[in-house]
């Protein structure tokens, strides 16, 4: 029997992590992890329900992964809050916290469970989907594009710390994505949207999925701390969505 290497991939419910999960099961045996699923699993592929907001949840998780003899590949930090939009002087602390519990803090529990087995093995591939958010910030989502540029800092120590050990921390910042919640907007933000991308097009999540498996290809080992924008060229101008900025008052 082929020795297929395990992946794990958090937020493997979603949009992009079912995409994920599926792509990894080609030549992987993939354990998806999140709340909760509303689809069975294929083969090779395991469903963990787990909270990334709880840090028990987690450890039991990564508990039952460990029952597994073979290290963690390659570990994907999909899951994601998103949808909140609000100015910063409305975001309240439990709004903010619940943002960095997912968005932020789950991922650092899940690369610090993921590490000891890769270090031991001498390989490993880390992919964080991050934003372009996190760099360019998002209007109206300072919680949002603030967890998300706590993702780049974590992805970025960690490439430094663990590179002796073979293993890589990198980064993908997707732009717009071609999603239902995109195609339930209005016309005039759909279309603002689509001037400030140079392509004219948002990203289709195949895309995304792409770019992260670049980035986790066993062979791929000396690009180590970047942040791969997947964005239809928007970063280059410094551009995010068209809109009139205003400031509403308290």
């Amino acid at each position: 029997m082929t020795h297929r290497p395990l992946a794990v991939v958090t937020g493997a419910n979603g949009g992009i992590g079912a995409l994920l999960v599926q792509r990894f099961a080609l030549d992987h045996d993939v354990v998806g992890l999140d709340r909760a699923f509303d689809r069975e699993p294929a083969e090779h592929v395991t469903h963990l329900t787990c909270d990334l907001a709880d840090e028990a949840s987690i450890d039991r998780a990564f508990t039952q992964i460990g029952d597994d003899p073979r290290p963690i590949a390659t570990l994907v930090n999909c899951a994601a809050v998103f949808g909140d939009f609000r100015p910063t002087h409305r975001i309240g602390v439990d709004v903010w916290d619940s943002y960095f519990a997912v968005n932020s803090r789950g991922a650092f529990l899940t690369t610090q469970r993921a590490l000891p087995s890769m270090v031991e093995a001498g390989h490993g591939r880390i992919v964080h989907v991050s934003s372009i958010s996190s760099t360019a910030g998002g209007y109206r989502q300072a919680h949002y594009a603030a967890s998300k540029a706590a993702l780049i800092g974590l992805s970025n120590t960690v490439a430094m710390e663990y590179a002796p050990a073979g293993i890589t921390s990198n980064c993908v910042l997707p732009g717009v994505i071609e999603n239902p919640q995109i195609v339930r907007s209005p016309d005039d933000v759909v279309e603002g949207a689509l001037r400030s991308i140079p392509a004219r097009r948002f990203a289709r999540p195949d895309e995304v999925v792409e770019a992260v498996m670049f980035l986790a290809r066993p062979d791929i080992g000396y690009i180590n701390g970047v942040s791969l924008p997947v964005d239809g060229g928007t970063s280059l101008l410094g551009l995010r969505f068209s809109r009139d900025i205003r400031f509403d008052g308290p």
